[in-house]
């Protein structure tokens, strides 16, 4: 084989011309395949000496045309045949006679292909390696640990299968053996094939039947080898082999077979010609090979007519027999065909009779035999076929047979053929037969012809001929009939046409599914079109938002429904394409219906931050700094440093970022960024922090290496680390050590650590700063103990320091003895001089400072006195010199700059005695005035009143006496004279107002002071003790309770407040109007977590309030002041808590029917209750009770109050809903939400959302008129009167009047029957009929 630019020549040694020639570029081994024979033959011939023929030379190759298609050339004949696969071919061979291939495909499947008869056979799965058996048509293979044989390749489903350890390596056939020999883990088995299977199908290629038997004789049983004798019958068979095929039928078991085979084989031995040559033989053979037309050719070309007529009528072939009598003209074929007419009839085969008289040309003989042969339908058509003139009993009969076996269409034919009409046109239409009826009935019944076109369509469309319907329904003018079967047949533009003919309100439907239509095969704009003609354009937006063409969806939204739909759409398809992961489309949907935090939100979930802020600095800019820093903590717990570096620094936080990569040990980052942001010194602080993280001579380098060492040094010491700062100092700047050792003795002393301290000084060779910080913590020996190591000249300032410190403390001897040893007893003398010890200081300067001693007796003259006895000592010696005027002086000159105010009264007193035993009365009333005014200078009052009166002034004695509040002495001294008993009283009076002295007034007398007083003091329990035992005016009691009431109601303390008001009484409305407003509106203001936190003692609590208003004997409910607004007012808040109390009830013992009306009828007190309690009380309870429309109403408004409170815009709630109902718009918006669970009104939020796209649920309230008599009418004001239990109008046959109040007796009855209460008066009740 030679190959060369995609061409493979075949060259045969000994012959001078080329084999052939082959196109190819595959040229392995596994996928070339040829095979080059001159005869078959076999190795051990003596085997197949008895073959009876030899074939013709074998010159084939099989190969590939492409990776998926195998030819196979006959090189001898030149015919190809070429076989196509689904998958690439990676092994193919050819047998030996190369008549089957063997191939393999990528996908490890094993094929076999008959090059006869282009069967194409699966034989394995997972193969992964296959070979022919050399010199024999037997296949080897694996299948994982399975080696499979097949023996028999003609049976691809009988395998011989053994189980193996390893891999097949090769097939060795040598001396009458064939092994497989398998490569297994540790060593190489080899499986034994047998050989005598493999010499069967060899011995069958070469025709040596008679070893082919050999060999099968010696098998034992099994369908192997039944499998193999069947196959050598069928061969030996068609070689018309007797003698074989009889051994083989006799192996096989086929008793019959062989004793037939036995008989031909002695008649052929007989006639002394076997196998071929026998004609007779022959035919039998293909008789037994059920062959019969082969049989009978035989026999008829050797021109032996009677045996096979004789062979046909063994078969019972009569007819055939008598076919070949009547070709061949024998003599005796009419009565062969009169004895077969006579046995058909004897053997009731009518039909065929009939058949044959049918050829005879007898047709009434032969209809009359296809009726009794119950085959009308033929005698119809034998009718047909000869129109001639028949009888009309004949013609009946047929029709009646027809008729009966269901030929309605036969029939009606025959009857219309006897002009029968009606009959006729019955039996077309029993039989369907509706072209023939319709041509009938146009001819001979108009009026029919619309019916029968309208039942034809009828058939048609229940026999699924849809399409043919569609006219008929035209023709019968069905319009809804023909549109269905337009679009039932899929006749599109038909329908659409045929629509013009129906009014819109039925053509809706149709319209409708031509929509669908049109949108399933994406044709928008005719779907979108008739999606509007059926009345239902939310479909067509559907439409475009599945196909993402969103303006289309947007425009026909826009034209075909509301706002909050729009919304909703817009919103609920932007996180579809969200979920889609098409993010660009699901923002440009949020930020066109104005969500930009959907829109951000949405960006964020994604992880796509750039996007995020690009959106937060575009709508949200107030919030980008915090985005930046959420984005930038986010980014940094999850390890991505960079990027929240990049957001830290973009929200003005660089620091941050230079801590992330502190934290993370991230140096030359927090380095780069402080340095970019913070400047040189930032980076400074960053290496110093750096060179602390590194520690020692590491850090140390760092920072030379940085130029920052003493400036390490000094932040070090600046933050207390001076241990650092010195192991920098001694490592790389030795001259900064004192310097460190004096920053931390500093420190260490400013922390009274002062042992280490005096250590640090002396490191840093300042221990005279170690003497002063003793010195500075009076530490006297621990600072002379460092003078004496370290410092000695600093001994004298350490005693003058003591010294000082003890005169400071008035031990003037030991600092005087201390200034001594210091060597300065100047010192000494000046603190004497300065302590006014002239005593001290005169013996001082005797003994050690002689030269100043007369100046210390000139400062000893000069001194003035600063103490009592040194006033009375220099008086008493004036006095005792006679200097009356001199020593008066020298007493009134005491101030309290020199002695203490307790001592001024004895002095001065001292003043006055002189004056009065020795100065004149002018002198002496001059002495006792100036004294008694010093005295009201000190708050000596009663003293100096006692001078003023011995003077005779008895006014200013009395004011004196007032002005100190000494009454009894003012008391005393007005005595006599009713002038100043009255002012005195007076200004006693005043001055326990002043003073607030609810005691004092009280002895006093006055008790509208004292109430005051209380009053202002909130000491409510005694004032109200003084009402009971004074009998204060009821005026001034309900003004006290009022103003207790505001008290309490500021701890939102509501039981003592009905204490209050049950026992102190109602404060006037006149007055307090605005009081009971906050009592109410705070009462039933309370959230929903607190109401039902103990829902039985808060439902008590607002009952006695009720009860306490409504009370007959309440000043409240009885006297307004006049005032008709107030009253009015005031009637407005009892209803609103007389309908909450009622309320409560209804919620107690499950009356929610009528709790729900009570509810709507809360609505009116908005301005007492809160207005989303108000909404979400009524829708709530609507929505429980299935009122989906009122429930919707009122939810949405309270979800867009909640919205208004959280954003702080009254002004935005829309209240255009109610418009006309007696709901108060607009009302203050609470502080507090009702339901503080953000997740429970989210809840709501999406309840609302939900029921917003149901069109089966209104969304509007109905109108007055319609509201009468439903849940509705609570909302409406109205002239009837009012229900007491419900608050809704009474129509006058439901009034019941009790207690002198009105309501609705079914209500009333259903309440009272529950609760066994008036719901007006709190008593018993029972209901009324």
């Amino acid at each position: 084989m030679v190959h060369r630019a995609g061409e493979l020549a075949l060259v045969e040694y000994g012959c001078n011309e080329m084999l052939g020639s082959v196109r190819t570029d595959y040229i392995s081994g596994h996928l070339l395949s040829l095979q080059i024979k001159e005869k078959q033959s076999h190795p051990n011939e003596s085997l197949f000496q008895h073959a009876e023929n030899n074939t013709r030379p074998v010159k084939t190759i099989g190969y590939l045309l492409d990776a998926q298609s195998i030819n196979v050339r006959d090189l001898v004949t030149g015919t190809c045949t070429t076989f196509s696969h689904d998958a690439s071919v990676d092994w193919l061979e050819l047998n030996g006679c190369a008549r089957l291939l063997l191939f393999r495909d990528k996908r490890r499947q094993l094929h076999l292909v008959d090059l006869r008869s282009h069967v194409r056979v699966i034989m394995l799965d997972f193969c992964t390696y296959v070979q022919w058996v050399p010199d024999s048509d037997v296949v080897v293979a694996q299948n994982r640990h399975k080696l499979c044989v097949w023996y028999n390749i003609q049976t691809p489903d009988q395998v011989t299968v053994h189980q193996i350890r390893g891999n097949i390596e090769n097939i060795e056939r040598v001396d009458g053996r064939t092994e497989v020999i398998v490569s297994e883990t540790l060593s190489t088995a080899s499986y034994l094939l047998d050989e005598a299977l493999i010499q069967f199908g060899t011995a069958l290629d070469a025709c040596a039947y008679t070893s082919a038997v050999d060999i099968l004789e010696c098998l034992e049983s099994s369908a192997e080898a039944e499998a193999m004798w069947k196959r050598l019958e069928e061969v030996s068979l068609a070689e018309s082999n007797l003698a074989t095929t009889q051994r083989c039928t006799a192996a096989l078991g086929n008793v019959a077979r062989t004793r037939y085979l036995r008989r031909l084989l002695s008649a052929s031995n007989m006639q002394c010609i076997s196998g071929p040559g026998n004609v007779r033989v022959c035919a039998r053979c293909a008789l037994l090979a059920g062959e019969d037309k082969r049989a009978e050719a035989l026999a008829l070309s050797q021109g032996h007519i009677l045996d096979a007529i004789k062979m046909q009528q063994e078969l019972h072939n009569f007819e055939q027999a008598v076919a070949i009598a009547v070709e061949r003209r024998l003599p005796q074929a009419q009565a062969m065909r009169d004895d077969h007419f006579q046995y058909l009839l004897d053997s009731n085969q009518a039909s065929k009779a009939a058949k044959l008289k049918e050829c005879e040309g007898e047709l009434t003989v032969a209809i009359q035999l296809y009726l009794s042969a119950g085959m009308p339908g033929r005698a119809r058509q034998l009718l047909k076929q000869h129109d001639g003139r028949h009888s009309t009993a004949l013609l009946e009969r047929v029709a009646v047979e027809l008729s009966t076996n269901g030929l309605y269409e036969h029939a009606g034919e025959l009857y219309e053929r006897m002009d029968q009409l009606q009959r006729a046109m019955d039996y077309y239409i029993k039989g369907t037969a509706f072209c023939k009826a319709v041509e009938l009935a146009r001819k001979t019944f108009p009026s029919k012809v619309v019916e029968l076109q309208e039942m034809w369509g009828n058939h048609l469309i229940e026999n699924n001929q849809v399409e043919m319907a569609i006219n008929h329904f035209i023709e019968a003018s069905a319009s809804s009939k023909a549109i269905q079967a337009a679009l039932g047949s899929k006749q599109w533009k038909k329908a659409e046409q045929l629509l013009d003919m129906l009014d819109s309100d039925a053509a809706a439907q149709y319209h409708a599914e031509l929509a669908l239509h049109y949108d399933e095969i994406g044709d928008a704009a005719a779907a979108e079109r008739q999606y509007k003609l059926a009345k239902t354009p939310t479909k067509a937006v559907e439409m475009y938002v599945r196909q993402n063409r969103w303006n289309h969806a947007h425009r026909v939204a826009v034209s075909y429904m509301e706002a909050p739909e729009v919304h909703l759409l817009c919103i609920s398809h932007a996180q579809k394409l969200e979920s889609d992961g098409k993010l660009s489309e699901a923002e440009q949907i949020y930020l066109t219906v104005d969500e930009p935090d959907l829109a951000i939100n949405m960006y964020k979930k994604e992880r796509n931050f750039d996007a995020m802020i690009r959106l937060v600095g575009k709508y949200r800019c107030e919030l980008l700094k915090e985005t930046h820093q959420y984005l930038a903590q986010h980014l940094e717990s999850e390890g991505h440093f960079h990027d929240a570096e990049h957001h830290y620094c973009e929200a003005g936080e660089w620091l941050s970022a230079v801590n992330m990569y502190r934290t993370s040990d991230l140096w030359q980052d927090a380095m780069r960024v402080a340095k970019l942001h913070g400047g040189v010194h930032a980076s400074k602080r960053v290496a110093y922090a750096w060179a602390i993280a590194l520690g020692g001579e590491a850090g140390a380098r760092l920072l030379t290496k940085q130029g920052l060492i003493e400036p390490a040094i000094d932040y070090a010491m600046e933050s207390g680390a001076f241990d650092h700062a010195l192991d920098l100092a001694k490592t790389a700047c030795p001259s900064k050590t004192p310097e460190v050792h004096l920053k931390h003795a500093l420190l260490l002393e400013d922390e009274e650590r002062f042992k280490e301290a005096e250590i640090a000084f002396i490191q840093a060779h300042k221990p005279r700063e170690a003497i002063d910080m003793y010195i500075h913590q009076q530490a006297w020996s621990d600072a002379l103990e460092v003078a004496k190591k370290h410092e000695s000249s600093a001994a004298g300032d350490i005693y003058a320091a003591h010294a000082r410190s003890e005169a400071a403390a008035g031990n003037h001897h030991h600092a005087e003895e201390l200034f001594l040893l210091a060597g300065k007893p100047e010192l000494a003398l000046s603190m004497y001089r300065d302590a006014s010890l002239w005593k001290q200081a005169r013996l001082l300067a005797d003994r050690h400072l002689p030269h100043l001693v007369p100046d210390v007796a000139r400062q000893i003259e000069n001194q003035h006195p600063t103490s009592k006895a040194e006033f009375l000592e220099v008086g008493r010696h004036l006095e005792h010199q006679e200097e009356w005027d001199n020593a008066v002086d020298v007493y009134l000159s005491a101030r309290e700059g020199y002695v203490n105010s307790s001592d001024l009264e004895q002095i001065w007193n001292a003043a006055v005695v002189v004056a009065r035993n020795h100065l004149s009365v002018a002198k002496q009333n001059a002495v006792l005035n100036q004294v008694a005014q010093l005295l009201c200078g000190i708050h000596r009052h009663e003293s100096a009143a006692e001078l003023y009166r011995v003077l005779g002034d008895l006014e200013k004695a009395i004011n004196c006496s007032v002005e100190g509040k000494c009454w009894a002495t003012a008391r005393q001294l007005a005595s006599g004279s009713l002038r100043h008993e009255v002012a005195v009283e007076e200004a006693h009076a005043a001055a326990l107002r002043s003073a607030e002295d609810a005691d004092g007034l009280m002895e006093h007398g006055d008790q509208d002071a004292v109430a005051s007083v209380l009053l202002e003091r909130k000491q409510w329990d005694r004032l109200w003790q003084l009402v009971e035992q004074k009998s204060i005016a009821s005026v001034h009691r309900a003004v006290y309770a009022a103003e207790h009431i505001k008290h309490l109601l500021a701890k939102d303390d509501f039981r003592p407040i009905l204490e209050v008001m049950k026992q102190r009484g109602m404060p006037h409305v006149s007055a307090t109007a605005t009081v009971y407003r906050r009592l109410i509106s705070r009462l039933l203001g309370r959230s929903c977590d607190s109401e039902m936190r103990d829902f039985a003692s808060w439902r008590a609590l607002v009952q006695d309030f009720r009860d306490c208003l409504l009370g007959h004997t309440s000043p409240a409910m009885q006297d307004a002041g006049g005032h008709e607004e107030t009253a009015s007012d005031l009637h407005h808040l009892v209803m609103a808590l007389h309908y909450f109390s009622v309320y409560l009830t209804c919620i107690a013992h499950q009356l929610k029917d009528i709790a729900l009306k009570v509810a709507v009828t809360l609505l009116r007190y908005t301005g007492v209750i809160p207005v989303d309690k108000a909404f979400y009380q009524a829708g709530a309870l609507a929505k429980e009770l299935g009122h989906e429309t009122l429930a919707f109403i009122l939810l949405n408004h309270y979800i867009d109050v909640t919205e208004a409170m959280e954003e702080t815009t009254p002004g935005t709630v829309d209240h255009s809903d109610f418009c006309g109902t007696c709901i108060p718009f607009p009302v203050d918006m609470p502080d507090e939400h009702y339901i503080q669970s953000e997740q429970d009104r989210e809840d709501i939020r999406d309840w609302v959302l939900a029921i917003c796209v149901d069109k089966s649920v209104s969304q509007q309230l109905p109108s007055r008129s319609q509201a009468v008599g439903t849940i509705y009418a609570g909302l409406y004001s109205s002239n009837s009167p009012t229900c007491i239990v419900t608050g809704y109008p009474v129509q006058p046959w439901e009034i019941v009047e009790i207690s002198n109040v009105t309501a609705n007796k079914g209500d009333w009855n259903h309440y009272v029957r529950v609760v066994k209460r008036c719901p007006w008066t709190n008593k018993e009740q029972v209901p009324s009929f």
